[in-house]
Order: structure tokens, then C-alpha cells, then sequence
């Protein structure tokens, strides 16, 4: 073992070396489009899920009939959550699939595969750095893991940059635009409880005279017979 170096300190390591060559092998364009489709298929399905489970609903006619599964629309709504997200999310990495090749034949294979492993190694030590501050505490009170954490190399470095990475959330801009991100996700989710509330309405009204006019015609013909 190195100087100074522990078991702590090499695992973090090979880890952060087993991204970066992932890094390599997919490049930066890649890793971007990844990243990009998750967190846009995550806010798109927020915002479209109820409008793409209505539109698979009525193109699978047995997905209608799953409803009495869950309650109201909500498999709808799940079916179109997971649809929205997995749709953007394939769309953005064929389109950094299609760039990455573009890169390729142009001779700058090179640079995006440097890219991609710096970007691939500074996302995972970003990710390592927030775990490690968050799991400090408990850490440094187990016996255990105490020695390790406590002669570590790299769990300082982790510490600073996580405690950073966590102290932006207090940071008045930062929480205003995160309070208003959170705002506008609120009344949407909102209006679309609303928007499905007032469908089951609609659907119930119109169902309502169909029942009346079938016991109509019944008692009709019963009248008749007699």
C-alpha cells in the first residue's frame, strides 16, 4: 500500500478510473446527451404524462380497462410518465449517438474521447463528494470505518467539495430559482388533477342519461306487456 494511501482512498480511486474509461469509450457527447435526456425526460414527463397516457389509452383500448387496477386514471398517468421519460431520454441518446459518429469522421474522435473522460470522472467525483459528506457522520462513529475515514487522503478533498456542492441550496439565487422551478411543478401537477377530475365529471354526466334512457325503455316494454 502507498504511503499515506488507504483502502478508503483505492477504492474511491478505481472507481473513479472504471467511469472514467466508461468515460472513454462512450465520449463527451454521449455522457452530455445522457445526462440531458434523463433530467429533460424527467421534466417533460411531469409535464405531458397526463396528455401522453389519454393518447396510449385511446391507441391500446386495454390499457382503458386496466384503470380499475388503481384508482382513477392513475395508471394512465404512470404509463404516461414512464412513456414521456423513456421517449426523451432514447431520443437524446440516438441524437448523441448520430454527433458522436459526426465527430468521429471529422477526426475529433479523439477529442470527444478525452472529453468524455474528464466529464465522466468529474461527474463521479462530484457524486462520490456529496455521499461522502452525507455518510461523514455516521462514518467517523463507527469503529470500523472510523480509522479509514480518519486517514484518508481523498475524504478531505470529498468533504470541501461536497460541503460546497450542498451549501449552493442556501444560496438566494440558487433557492429562489429552485422555489420557483418547484412552484411551477406544483400548479401544473394541480392543473392536471383538475383537468382529470373534471374528465371523470364529463364522463359520468354523459353516462348518466344512456342508464336513464335504457331503464326507460325497460319499464317501456314492461308497461307494453302488461
Amino acid at each position: 500500500m502507498m504511503e499515506g494511501i488507504n483502502w478508503f482512498d483505492v477504492g474511491c480511486l478505481v472507481l473513479v478510473v472504471l467511469f472514467g474509461l466508461r468515460g472513454i469509450t462512450n465520449g463527451i457527447v454521449k455522457e452530455i446527451f445522457g445526462i440531458l435526456g434523463l433530467i429533460g425526460g424527467l421534466f417533460a414527463a411531469m409535464r405531458y404524462k397526463t396528455m401522453a397516457g389519454e393518447w396510449i389509452a385511446a391507441k391500446i383500448p386495454a390499457l382503458q380497462n386496466a384503470n380499475g387496477v388503481l384508482s382513477g386514471d392513475t395508471t394512465q398517468v404512470l404509463i404516461g410518465f414512464i412513456a414521456v421519460l423513456f421517449g426523451v431520454w432514447i431520443s437524446c441518446l440516438i441524437i448523441g449517438e448520430i454527433i458522436s459518429k459526426f465527430f468521429k469522421w471529422s477526426g475529433l474522435g479523439f477529442v470527444d474521447k478525452i472529453g468524455g473522460f474528464v466529464f465522466s470522472v468529474s461527474k463521479i467525483f462530484l457524486i462520490f463528494a456529496v455521499i461522502v459528506t452525507l455518510a461523514s457522520g455516521p462514518m467517523s462513529m463507527n469503529e470500523q470505518t472510523k480509522k479509514y475515514f480518519e486517514s484518508s487522503k481523498t475524504a478531505p478533498i470529498f468533504l470541501k467539495i461536497g460541503n460546497w456542492i450542498l451549501n449552493l441550496k442556501d444560496d438566494p439565487k440558487i433557492k429562489q430559482s429552485l422555489d420557483s422551478i418547484g412552484s411551477k411543478m406544483d400548479d401544473k401537477l394541480l392543473k392536471d388533477q383538475n383537468s382529470t377530475a373534471r374528465m371523470n365529471s364529463d364522463q359520468n354526466q354523459s353516462t348518466e342519461p344512456s342508464d336513464f334512457n335504457a331503464s326507460s325503455e325497460v319499464n317501456s316494454t314492461e308497461r307494453t306487456k302488461l
